[in-house]
């Protein structure tokens, strides 16, 4: 019986161990190389820059900003790499512009 306690202390301790580390980890400030506002459809597009090397661009999902999807994953891609990160209308540094907004019309600008 206490041989089976002791493992399930111990997997707990291992369970919160790592997810402190995890926690820790994604909490590290970024730290862009530049970064500003892009002029795009009459609004203007938060965007910042890492690395060096062959771009590549990361678009953000719903509700998230740079930093909350790509955290973890900008250090490792700009060690090799040119990363460009977007903030989309209306999210982080990104206002939402005031212009029409439907599925059809975005895709034809676009």
């Amino acid at each position: 019986m206490s041989a089976m306690i002791n493992k399930s202390i111990f997997a707990v301790l291992l369970i919160v161990s790592m997810l402190s580390q995890l926690d820790s980890y994604a909490q590290q400030p970024l730290t862009p190389a530049s970064s500003g506002y892009a002029p795009v459809n009459g609004s203007k597009v938060y965007y910042e820059v890492y690395g060096t090397g062959d771009p590549i661009l990361l678009l953000h999902g719903a509700y998230m900003t740079i930093n909350s999807n790509w955290s973890e994953l900008i250090p490792i891609l700009s060690k090799t790499r040119k990363v460009i990160a977007l903030e989309l209308d209306g999210h982080g540094h990104t206002p939402l512009s005031q212009r029409p907004f439907s599925w059809v019309s975005k895709q034809a600008q676009n």
